[in-house]
């Protein structure tokens, strides 16, 4: 009976924190109204098996922060491992996604803070700006002149600037525009070459 009450104040506990970056417990406790007791034992198993993080810091004027190892990747909730398990969403763990996260907290961005923040090539990134810039998700601020020469262009790097924020989920690159997850609507790629070409 216990674990059966239990069991879903602990699966909430969980699916909200795949939703921050990070988190004490008295904010988990007064979410989930969990006691105390309960959920250090909780964290103290999850942190044992690899699902949460936990700062090496902890005092009582600034309590430890923990946050979640890996998104997707659900702990055991109960004695039933084979019970509901609460599922953070695998897409927030893509590439395009921590591109979006970046781009949703920077506002102005350049491609190598994407390269450096979700970890992809330039490719990578130049092929995800481009869609959204053709999109009408991001602007172009500045625009290096690839007709310069080389030595010109050195230290030169291409602005953007997100323009159409709308929410948690990235837009999902399609052939003819992006599917906007948030909205659940399609922008069709605007088709001024001159204004919405290649942002490289």
């Amino acid at each position: 009976m216990v674990d059966q009450n239990n069991e879903p104040m602990t699966a909430r506990a969980w699916q909200w924190m795949c939703e921050q970056e990070a988190f004490v417990i008295k904010d988990v406790v007064a979410v989930t109204g969990m006691s105390e007791p309960h959920i250090y034992k909780v964290v103290k198993d999850w942190i044992s098996s690899g699902h949460l993080i936990k700062n090496p810091a902890g005092v009582a004027t600034k309590p430890a922060w923990f946050k979640v190892a890996t998104l997707g990747k659900a702990p055991p909730i109960g004695k039933n491992s084979g019970a509901k398990k609460p599922k953070c969403r695998s897409k927030r763990k893509t590439n395009q996604q921590k591109m979006w996260n970046t781009m949703k907290i920077s506002s102005r961005f350049t491609l190598s803070d994407l390269m450096l923040t979700a970890n992809v090539g330039q490719r990578q990134a130049w092929h995800f700006t481009n869609n959204l810039v053709k999109a009408g998700y991001v602007k172009v601020l500045y625009k290096v002149d690839k007709f310069l020469p080389v030595r010109a262009r050195t230290g030169l790097t291409g602005r953007f600037q997100l323009v159409r924020d709308t929410g948690r989920h990235s837009p999902i690159c399609r052939a003819n525009g992006c599917w906007d997850q948030n909205q659940k609507r399609l922008y069709p790629f605007l088709v001024e070459g001159d204004e919405h070409g290649n942002v490289a």
